[in-house]
């Protein structure tokens, strides 16, 4: 596992994400580069296509009782500490990668400072419970796409957003404390 940077574990509890997911990771990131711990935790058992691939890519399926999210988590983060992989990274497993250099931004932005230890990408679709909102609202700071253009993740990674756009486009007053700059 020489050339493997990163270790990303998926704690799942339902089989309907997943495969989006990993079909997205693979797309847009060097499977040379990583490796994949599921941590199965659904009634029926996760497995075909991709299960298949995490596991000829010298990834990992690891069965077992739902113990939530953080315990399982955890235990594919010990099994990622024990491969020896630089960096760890525990992902939802709705989480959809959407452009090509994505990992490499984050290799990039850790060097910005040697006390980051952690980083969260931004997405184009931000849960507004953060700011108050509890009814299971989002603000799109771009409406969802297959496929993002480089005009889109440039946008993205500005951190400086249409607040006219993106207020015309939801339904719900969003809260004066939503950053469209960052």
């Amino acid at each position: 596992m020489s050339n493997v940077e990163v270790t990303f574990v998926y704690p799942i509890i339902r089989q309907d994400f997943i495969d989006k997911s990993l079909f997205t990771l693979y797309r847009f990131t060097d499977p040379s580069k990583f490796r994949v711990i599921v941590v199965d935790q659904t009634i029926e058992g996760w497995g075909g296509k991709w299960a298949s691939k995490v596991l000829e890519h010298g990834g990992k399926i690891i069965s077992q009782k739902n113990g939530g999210f953080a315990n399982a988590a955890n235990t594919g983060l010990i099994q990622g500490l024990r491969w020896g992989t630089p960096y760890l990274g525990v992902v939802n497993d709705d989480i959809e990668f959407i452009y090509d250099t994505w990992w490499e931004d984050l290799l990039e932005e850790f060097k910005t400072d040697p006390k980051i230890i952690a980083l969260n990408p931004e997405c184009p679709k931000v849960a507004m419970w953060g700011y108050g909102m509890t009814g299971g609202e989002y603000v799109e700071l771009l409406p969802y796409k297959e496929n993002y253009s480089q005009e889109d993740i440039a946008y993205l990674k500005s951190g400086n957003y249409n607040e006219v756009v993106i207020t015309a486009r939801h339904p719900f007053e969003i809260p004066k404390s939503f950053p469209f700059t960052k």
